[in-house]
């Protein structure tokens, strides 16, 4: 086994793209991973599709932030309406860290 260091050095994002249809989930991860890019961020933070993550309400999309050593959040967000908030509160955790 072997150990390298991780490129993405401050934060994994998973985009839950079960429960509402890989479409939704596409979209909200390509539309994070560019704002993040558009950030300064893009070396920072990695954005990714995940199965079910077991927390998508009826119309609400769940997203895992795990920045790197430390407890990951669980987020539960319109993936619509509620996307600037998302970059936001990302920019301010890979601040953070």
């Amino acid at each position: 086994m072997k150990q390298t260091i991780c490129p993405w050095s401050k934060v994994v994002v998973s985009v839950c793209s079960k429960c509402h249809g890989q479409e939704r989930g596409e979209a909200l991860k390509d539309f994070l991973k560019a704002r993040m890019r558009a950030g300064g961020h893009a070396g920072a933070c990695r954005v990714i599709n995940s199965s079910c993550l077991g927390l998508c309400p009826e119309g609400e999309q769940a997203i895992l932030v795990q920045p790197q050593l430390k407890n990951g959040i669980m987020l539960v967000v319109d993936d619509v309406t509620e996307r600037e908030e998302i970059v936001t509160y990302l920019s301010n955790v890979i601040e953070e860290n």
